[in-house]
Order: structure tokens, then sequence, then C-alpha cells
């Protein structure tokens, strides 16, 4: 396998593995989801979806996004590198540091949630139907089957009807990284997670335990595997 090629092995929904081979794009494929790209953006235009531009104006008509939506983006972010910096910092008890390291995760919540309309919107625009069309292009060109080595799905129609597998989504994942660099260890690499995993508070995926391993909300009630409150018994 070459750094172009990865192999993954996942499941479907009844429970079977699922093989995948992902391959990085060719030029051809390149161009193949740029025609998916076009398609797409007329189509988003055709329907009455705006562009990115007419989307920003009609936000900031709106109230969804303004100068006073920007100032509070701009704090969010001033405050987590105010936190990153006390944690790197050290010099402070454990006890402290862990707060910290909460609150990290508290403001990082509280800012995706901020972005989320407006992160909606762009996607609903015509750039945005745009760019997901030519990446399901991209990921069905090379979302290959071992034993064929042919795509997976022949049309972007069987993509499309796949597309909830639990494979399939993995793979995509996957394939994102490849393309566009994402690093899929980010999570791992927040220095508040960096910290909870060094010192125990959370477990290798990332969710928060208590001291004898079971999970907890922020607010360190216990929870079940699905988020739900529960209460352990003691002898």
């Amino acid at each position: 396998m070459t750094d172009k090629n990865r192999i993954i092995e996942s499941k479907d929904k009844d429970g079977n593995t699922v093989k995948v081979k992902l391959t990085t794009p060719t030029a051809q494929e390149y161009r193949d989801s740029q025609v998916e790209y076009n398609r797409a953006f007329r189509k988003a235009l055709d329907s009455g979806a705006l562009l990115r531009q007419k989307l920003s104006d009609y936000m900031e008509e709106q109230g969804i996004w303004n100068d006073e939506k920007q100032k509070q983006n701009d704090k969010f972010v001033e405050d987590i590198q105010r936190e990153e910096g006390f944690l790197k910092g050290g010099g402070i008890r454990l006890s402290e540091a862990k707060e910290i390291a909460i609150k990290l995760r508290r403001i990082r919540a509280d800012f995706r949630e901020f972005l989320g309309e407006k992160n909606a919107l762009d996607q609903n625009s015509a750039e945005g139907q745009a760019d997901n069309a030519r990446f399901s292009e991209l990921v069905r060109l090379c979302m290959i089957n071992p034993n064929t080595q042919q795509p997976y799905f022949p049309t972007q129609k069987d993509y499309d009807e796949s597309s909830d597998q639990p494979w399939v989504i993995e793979a995509a994942g996957e394939l994102a990284s490849m393309i566009y660099g994402l690093d899929p260890n980010y999570d791992n690499k927040l220095e508040e997670n960096k910290f909870l995993k060094e010192f125990e508070f959370c477990n290798e995926d990332l969710r928060l335990v208590n001291k004898d391993g079971h999970l907890v909300d922020l607010d360190g009630r216990l929870i079940s595997e699905e988020g739900r409150f529960i209460a352990y018994r003691t002898k």
C-alpha cells in the first residue's frame, strides 16, 4: 500500500465487516468532481439558493451575523486562547488545571453552537451545495472495492442511497483527511484533552470519567453510554 492508498475495515448496519480501499483522487477524478460542482451549483441557483456574498448580506439583515456577532466570535477565540495559555503554562494545582480543562470544553461547545446557524446557512448557499456535491463525487470515485478494484458505487445515486451506512461514513471521513489534509487526531491534540487524558480524567474516547472509571458529564454527574443520568449502587 502506497501513501496514496489506504485500507480500512468497518461495519455495516448489520454488523458485517466491510473492507474499503481509499485512493487519493487523480487529476481526472478532480475534473469529474468539478463537473458535479458545476451541475450542483447551477441547480442550486435555479432553485433559489443564495450566493455566499448575498447570503452574508441576508444574515446581516436578519441579525444572524453582524458586527455584534463578530465581536462575540472574537471573544470566544480570545477566551479559548487564554485558557489554553493557562494549561500550557503550568505551575497551578491539579484541581485548578482540571477546572480550566473542563471550562475549555464548555467554551468550545458553546462556540460550536454559536456558529451552528451560520454554518448551516452556508451549507445551503449555492457554493455550499456545490462543494458538497464535489466532495460526494470524489468519495464515490475513490471508495474502491478491493476485490474488484472498482468503485463500490457505480453512480452518485447508488452512493446517496448508502451514505448513512457506518462504513461509508467512516470511509468518507478518512478520505476527507486524505484530500484536505485534516488531522484525524485533532481532538486528541487539543490542550484540554491532552491534560485530561494524561491525568486519567477522560478515557481513550475522550469521554470524562471519575476516579472509578465511570462516565460523567461536565458537572461530574454519572451518565450512561448514551449520556443519560444514572446512579451506581454502592455496597
